[in-house]
Order: structure tokens, then sequence, then C-alpha cells
């Protein structure tokens, strides 16, 4: 079954001190499930890694690896956001 994840579980998977193991438990899924991500996502996951990189909290070399297995997961990311009414209609169920 497909599911969404947002930057903060990416991350988790690919930095260490990010991780636990609700984030563990969805990398698992990950492997065998389509997983979704909202359309910023791309550019909150690059920021993060740049962050990282630039805080020595991520070895800049290691981010060439993230990004190739990134690649490997096939994440598919979401056409365009929902309207605000589709939000809130969301929100009250």
């Amino acid at each position: 079954m497909a599911f969404v994840c947002d930057n903060s579980v990416v991350v988790a998977w690919f930095i260490a001190s990010q991780a636990s193991a609700y984030t563990d438990k969805l990398l698992d899924r990950a492997i065998v499930e389509n997983v979704h991500v909202p359309l910023i996502w791309r550019a909150e996951f690059a920021a993060t890694l740049l962050t990282f990189s630039h805080n020595r909290r991520l070895p800049p070399a290691r981010v060439p690896m993230i990004l190739d297995e990134l690649d490997q997961l096939e994440l598919v990311d979401d056409p365009a956001p929902p309207s605000v009414r589709t939000l809130v209609d969301l929100g009250r169920r």
C-alpha cells in the first residue's frame, strides 16, 4: 500500500542521527511500496543536505552517495498540492 512521507522521514533514512524506530519501519516499507512526497519535498531535501553538510553534521563526500541511494527509491512526487477546500474537508473527517 502506498504511503506519504515528509522530509523529516526521508532525511532519517540517510542521516543516522535523525533515525528512529518509526523511520526505520517506513524505510522497510519503502523498499516494497510506493512512497509519495509533497511537491516541495525535493527543495526541502536538497536544503537539508546542504545544511547538514555546511554544519559538518554530514561529510560532503557522503552527499553524492546519498543522492545515488535516493535514486534507487523512486519516490513519487505529488503533482500539485490539494486545494485549501480539500484540505479543510479532509481535516474535518
